[in-house]
């Protein structure tokens, strides 16, 4: 299989499921992802069995495992089944849960990509993680104190919460902020991903608030949660290249 589709592919879909013990998936069907276009292709395929061939984009290198037989990641894997609605994307994901080969938190980590944006799959996999967050997210004071601590790590100012900013349409309190640099700190809920007009709304906000010359950072629980230094780095680098451009007060 590796040197029928050459490098940059992996045993993809239900043929990477079935490899990796998920969801009871029982298949003789070869499916494989790769980046390598058909023509560029020199070895045959001689197993006898059907074969299924997705092109993809250069996000999946990240996502190809070594071994005997590259395989795409299990998140990966259980965003492949979604895209293609299969019947077992739900109780792969659960194998992947209740082995702990995946945590909640990882994958909405790997659905908050940028890349993710408008990609096949990613609304399936969303609704199916939401029932199975409850009782992981925080509430919206807890967000604020757990970012706030985050805050206090790096040795900087506490900014203020609920600071009121008025827009051209509107008056809006942005979770935390600096008023002097125009550093404003938002703070998302998991549920905000599951509501597409109040993700809309805070875009067209984030947007009002950079053209009054404001720099906006969003975080969403998972951040705060599962990728802490990422958050801490973040709101020191930018505190502190704000405070640079301002110069002596």
């Amino acid at each position: 299989m590796v040197l029928w589709a050459g490098d940059g592919s992996a045993a993809a879909g239900r043929c990477a499921a079935r490899l990796r013990h998920l969801g009871g998936i029982r298949t003789d069907v070869v499916e494989i992802a790769t980046l390598a276009r058909k023509d560029s292709r020199k070895a045959a395929l001689r197993s006898g069995r059907r074969k299924i061939v997705h092109r993809v984009d250069e996000h999946l290198l990240p996502e190809i495992t070594a071994g005997a037989i590259p395989t795409t990641s299990i998140r990966r894997t259980v965003l492949d089944l979604c895209g293609r609605r299969d019947p077992h994307a739900e109780s792969c994901l659960d194998g992947a849960l209740r082995s702990d080969l995946e945590t909640v938190g990882s994958l909405w980590l790997y659905l908050e990509q940028e890349w993710m944006r408008g990609r096949r799959g990613v609304a399936i996999l969303r609704d199916l993680l939401a029932p199975r967050t409850a009782g992981q997210a925080p509430s919206d004071s807890e967000m604020e104190l757990e970012a706030r601590r985050r805050i206090r790590e790096e040795g900087l100012p506490q900014p203020i919460g609920q600071h009121a900013i008025t827009l051209p349409f509107s008056e809006v309190h942005v979770d935390l902020a600096y008023p002097q640099l125009k550093l404003a700190i938002e703070l998302d809920s998991y549920s905000w991903h599951l509501n597409r007009a109040a993700m809309e709304r805070d875009r067209e906000r984030d947007n009002a608030l950079h053209l009054l010359g404001w720099v906006v950072l969003r975080f969403t629980w998972a951040m705060l949660r599962y990728d802490r230094m990422y958050v801490r780095k973040t709101i020191r680098d930018m505190h502190e290249s704000l405070t640079a451009s301002l110069g002596p007060l």
